[in-house]
């Protein structure tokens, strides 16, 4: 596969995750609506491959603003991940040589692998550590009693939310 291939095909994927995320948030606040919404155009654009140098500078400039607008990543790990690839993207269609571009696109793939790594060890070393306590805790919609007596869930009622039973 050729480098332009793989930056073209990268840029649909983010284009279309973008593009969910953007619509998610269209019947937010009034100043999510309007970042949200020149976030789907230059998605859009971006999905049909015009402009797209400009639309990556635009759509990390949206990012930025983004950050700033909900102080930090509004999703965690996925915002970051997003960021990530937004801006490896933008540097490799920007970078005047095919050699850094390439050095780019390795840049993230490098990342990608090491983050799907860490967090695929730490659900092995330990799957019933704080990533499980997290989602039985702050889950916006908790799980059944039955699929919390498969998983082996022992809670005590209340201590998890209303929800929580024995």
């Amino acid at each position: 596969m050729s480098l332009e291939m793989a930056l073209r095909m990268t840029e649909i994927l983010l284009a279309l995750a973008f593009l969910q995320q953007s619509a998610e948030h269209l019947a937010g606040f009034r100043n999510e609506q309007v970042i949200y919404g020149h976030r789907l155009v230059l998605s859009g654009f971006l999905l049909f491959g015009i402009a797209t140098p400009w639309m990556l500078l635009g759509l990390l400039g949206l990012g930025l603003m983004i950050l700033q607008r909900f102080q930090g990543p509004y999703n965690g790990g996925s915002d970051k991940m997003s960021l990530l690839v937004l801006c490896c993207l933008t540097a490799a269609r920007w970078l005047p040589s095919e050699q850094w571009q390439e050095y780019a696109f390795a840049y993230l793939a490098g990342q990608l692998v090491i983050c799907y790594f860490i967090s695929g060890q730490v659900k092995i070393v330990n799957p019933s550590g704080v990533p499980a306590a997290r989602f039985r805790t702050f889950s916006a919609s908790p799980p059944t009693r039955s699929a919390r007596t498969c998983a082996g869930w022992r809670t005590v009622r209340g201590c998890c939310g209303p929800w929580a039973g024995p």
